[in-house]
């Protein structure tokens, strides 16, 4: 999965008077990490290949594995427990990673397809 990043920088009063405002800084911060965390998992998830992030690899196996579990646990909490068989929820989920990420599918030419957020 290509990253994506911007860095910015903020230079604040390290004194004890700007305290609340540094807090208040990153509070959000830390909640916007842990949700893009999140998504990116799913992504990952919904994808069902291997990956590897910094030295742990996870296996197409394992992936699809902890994907099932998540699907089942969805259906679960919206009583729909069961629904469909592995191969089904697999490829449903496949199914809404393309069209979330349309890029990881290429056109007649070859090249990436071009999504937008609306549609998706």
């Amino acid at each position: 999965m290509p990253v994506r990043s911007i860095d910015l920088k903020m230079l604040l009063d390290r004194g004890a008077d700007s305290e609340p405002v540094r807090q208040k800084l990153w509070t959000p911060h830390e909640r916007i990490t842990s949700a893009v965390q999140q998504v990116e998992h799913y992504l990952l998830l919904m994808r069902g290949e291997r990956y590897r992030i910094d030295d742990e690899f996870k296996s197409r196996e394992s992936v699809q594995k902890e994907a099932l579990s998540l699907a089942r646990a969805t259906q679960k909490q919206n009583r729909k427990a069961n629904a469909g068989d592995e191969e089904e929820l697999l490829a449903a989920m496949w199914q809404l990673y393309i069209a979330l990420v349309p890029s990881c599918c290429l056109d007649d030419q070859g090249k990436p397809l071009q999504g937008h957020a609306q549609s998706s």
